[in-house]
This record gives C-alpha cells, sequence and structure tokens, in this order.
C-alpha cells in the first residue's frame, strides 16, 4: 500500500495538469494518516488503562468531536445525502468503536500489538476490494493477488508471536481473548468498504465533524 502510493505520487509531480495538485495532496494526506494511526492505538491502550476501555475511548473522541463543531462546524445536513450520512457515518461508526473496543479489551501491551497488527490488514483490503469494485474502469494487475497474500501471512505470523505460523499457537493466542482480535478484523474489513464507498456516497462533501460526533455518541451510550 506504501509502495502504491509512492508510486503515483512520484507519477503525479511530474504531472503538469492542474488536475495533479488535488491528487498529491489526497496521496499526501493518505501517507501522514498512516503514521497519524500507529500513535492512535497507543493513545487508546493508555487511556483505557487509566479510564477503563469505554469510558476511555469516550474521552477521546469527545476533545475532537467539539474541536470540529468549533472549526469545521457544517452549514447544514441537508446538504448531505442521505445514504451518506447513514451507509457512510454507519461505517465510520462502527470501525472507530470496534477498533477502540478491541485495544481496549486486550489483555496486555503484547495482545495490543497484534490487535493493531491485525487491524493493520485494511490496507490490503482496501486494494483488494478496490480493484474488484473498480475492475470495469481499470483492470487490477497480477501483482495484487501476491501482494495480498504475503501481507495476509505476515499478520497471522505476528500473531503467532515467537512460534510464528504455528496454526496451535496461533489458535491459543486468539482463544485465550477472541474477542479483541474479531472486533480488529471486523473494523480492519469495515474501514476498507468505508474508503472505497464513502467517496462515491460522499458527493464532495465532507462528513467527518458528523462522523467523529457520531462515534463519541456511540461510545457514551
Amino acid at each position: 500500500m506504501r509502495a502504491e502510493s509512492i508510486v503515483v505520487w512520484k507519477r503525479d509531480l511530474m504531472a503538469s495538469t492542474p488536475q495533479a495538485v488535488p491528487s498529491r495532496r489526497a496521496t499526501a494526506i493518505g501517507l501522514a494518516a498512516i503514521l497519524l494511526w500507529s500513535g492512535i492505538v497507543g493513545l487508546i491502550r493508555v487511556t483505557t488503562q487509566h479510564f477503563g476501555a469505554t469510558l476511555g475511548p469516550s474521552l477521546i473522541y469527545t476533545l475532537p468531536a467539539a474541536l470540529l463543531w468549533l472549526t469545521r462546524r457544517p452549514k447544514s445536513l441537508r446538504g448531505f445525502s442521505a445514504r451518506y450520512l447513514l451507509l457512510g457515518g454507519g461505517m465510520f461508526v462502527i470501525y472507530e468503536v470496534a477498533l477502540a473496543m478491541a485495544v481496549g479489551l486486550s489483555d496486555d501491551a503484547h495482545q495490543t500489538i497484534e490487535v493493531s497488527i491485525v487491524n493493520y490488514l485494511w490496507p490490503t483490503l482496501t486494494v483488494a476490494l478496490a480493484a474488484v469494485v473498480n475492475r470495469r474502469e481499470r483492470r487490477p494487475g497480477l501483482l495484487i493477488i501476491p501482494g495480498v497474500l504475503l501481507a495476509t501471512v505476515g499478520v497471522v505470523g505476528a500473531v503467532g508471536g515467537e512460534a510464528g505460523l504455528s496454526p496451535t499457537r496461533i489458535a491459543a493466542n486468539v482463544m485465550s481473548n477472541p474477542l479483541p482480535y474479531l472486533l480488529s478484523l471486523m473494523a480492519a474489513a469495515v474501514w476498507a468498504a468505508y474508503s472505497v464507498f464513502s467517496p462515491r456516497l460522499a458527493g464532495g462533501r465532507d462528513g467527518i465533524t458528523v462522523f467523529i460526533s457520531g462515534v463519541a455518541a456511540a461510545l457514551w451510550m
């Protein structure tokens, strides 16, 4: 995923058309999002250790929700598509809540790392889903298949710990506390779907303020 983004970035830098600027900006934001995502797992873990598995994430998302309403208040919800608010917003809320609960319910720091690695299947799932959805517009390259397999094997090996790709060890790790792994995997699949379908539902509008507020409300409930 990172390599593909870098290739797209270099290609856009060579382009001289005005359309290249938004594409470069979007790619740069995407790369920054990966770095920021790496920090959210640690933040959630530290906060849940002090405030609990539900109160901690509730506090985390309430603060940015309040700040967004001060800085990025949407002019009117009437301009948003109902499908975007319900489907896109629903997927966004499910992902954030599932990830927060997966990290918060992990037994220890080691399991938190494993859970976060499972969740990091989202870039692979995003590429695979986008290739399927957009196959009529652009045929996917054959390198997607070994790339998806390699990423999946890497995640499975990480969950296996020192035993690597040992089915017995992997099963033992997962069965010791299966809920965080299931929530993390579900979150990865939901985020892949959100990444692929939300741009089509959004119609050029940004509902992040509403979505973050929905996450905070869901966690408080």
